[in-house]
């Protein structure tokens, strides 16, 4: 790591800390956060069916994309709706970055949480 990348570092841990401090801390995180404890990371949810539409996961960078392109070619949501009812382990445990996470100050923890279309 070069030095400007370690002084960036650096500078963004103190900002964070310090926005932490003063309850003003985001934190985002995602999907992956969970693999650790049994869940399964977006590419391997999709790889099977990308696999049958001629798609290779390993090579694609966009996985929205890739949903799309399975629902495109379905022309239903229920092919991702089962993917996901499926795949995703619901008995998982807390691993080390629940840990972490649940002993940061932050105090109100905002979701994603996608509304059903009308």
């Amino acid at each position: 790591m070069d030095v400007s990348s370690r002084r960036d570092r650096k500078n963004f841990i103190n900002t964070f800390v310090r926005a932490l401090n003063n309850n003003r801390g985001a934190l985002f995180a995602g999907a992956g956060l969970s693999m650790p404890s049994g869940g399964i990371s977006w590419s391997e949810l999709l790889r099977d069916e990308a696999c049958s539409i001629g798609i290779d996961v390993s090579r694609e960078n966009d996985l929205i994309t890739v949903a799309q392109y399975i629902y495109n070619e379905s022309g239903t949501r229920q092919t991702i709706t089962q993917l996901l009812k499926n795949k995703i382990v619901k008995k998982g445990g807390i691993n080390k970055n629940h840990k972490i996470l649940r002993n940061l100050p932050i105090k109100k923890p905002n979701r994603t949480k996608f509304k059903k279309s009308t």
